[in-house]
């Protein structure tokens, strides 16, 4: 088996993510969420955790990153 890590991009809106499971301790996990990010957006003192999730926004626009829905 690999021991490359899998990357997780949760995106929310809305809404709250109650849990993420999976049978393996090799994922990273990133919360997209765009409720803190307006507010952050909004706050002078944020400026880092907007720039967190700009960052995670321009990466799902890559081709590497692949959308699985259920």
């Amino acid at each position: 088996m690999s021991d490359e890590r899998i990357r997780i991009i949760v995106e929310v809106s809305g809404g709250v993510v109650q849990a993420i499971h999976s049978d393996s301790d090799k994922i990273d996990i990133d919360i997209l969420d765009y409720d803190n990010m307006r507010a952050a957006e909004e706050d002078p003192a944020a400026k880092e955790e907007y720039e967190y999730y700009l960052g995670l926004e321009r990466e799902l626009k890559t081709p590497k990153i692949k959308e699985v829905t259920t």
